[in-house]
């Protein structure tokens, strides 16, 4: 690289990441330098838009762009670098998401995304928010072991007990189960919300919610419910 060009040295026809990678690594390695990872973080995965020819181009219904680059990201939560991504790597199609620790192939591909982008910040005592197609019991077992905190929304079958998937709560109810270091909650606003963590304990603070013509509401609330709602406060 000199002034401002890159030259890309190992491209091969074949494998169409390398015509990009190279530039990618820049910007990673810019990116760290410049921004502080923080000791909150959050990951997921968002979608560049793209309408050309390419053939790991994504297709997702849920998201605006609906097709392009699928990607996944870490972002530190500290409101000076909010939005701004302090690592990411590009979905090609393939497993490509290898950790070195033995200890973690027993892990899945969404929780070895996890692992894979916090490679440089395990045995840090960071905190990590993931959305629940990364969040699961195993996950925050693994993550535990290196130092490493998870809080996330949880699908029923990635760690929430059975007697607790199953019970019924009336609305603004909740209901905790504890498994070593991890806790899980459940609580009903609209429709079931389930939280994992290894940060937080029990606690259950008052909220308030004003309505159109100015009824004000109180009713509790667990804590870690509420970060998650508020979009990775923490």
């Amino acid at each position: 690289m000199g002034d401002g060009v890159i030259f890309l040295k190992h491209v091969r026809k074949d494998d169409p990441k390398t015509r990009i990678e190279e530039y990618l690594d820049v910007l990673r390695e810019r990116s760290q330098i410049v921004m502080k990872p923080g000791k909150h973080i959050a990951i997921d995965e968002a979608l560049i838009m793209w309408c050309g020819r390419l053939g790991f181009r994504q297709y997702i219904k849920s998201k605006r762009a609906r097709f392009g680059v699928k990607v996944f990201v870490l972002c530190p939560s500290d409101e000076e670098w909010q939005g701004y991504s302090w690592n990411f790597h590009l979905y090609y199609g393939k497993d490509t998401y290898m950790v070195e620790d033995p200890n973690a192939s027993r892990l899945s591909v969404s929780e070895r995304i996890v692992v894979f982008l916090m490679k440089d910040l395990l045995n840090s005592g960071r905190h990590v928010i993931t959305d629940n197609w990364y969040t699961s019991l195993r996950l925050a077992d693994y993550l535990e072991t290196q130092r490493t905190l998870l809080t996330g929304v949880v699908r029923s079958g990635g760690g929430p007990p059975k007697e607790v998937q199953n019970m019924k709560l009336d609305k603004k109810q909740s209901v905790f189960a504890r498994k070593g270091n991890a806790l899980v909650v459940k609580w009903m606003d609209k429709k079931d919300v389930c939280v994992l963590t290894t940060k937080y304990t029990v606690n259950i603070v008052e909220y308030k919610k004003t309505y159109f013509g100015n009824q004000t509401v109180f009713f509790n609330r667990p804590l870690h419910i509420k970060k998650i709602i508020r979009k990775w406060e923490v």
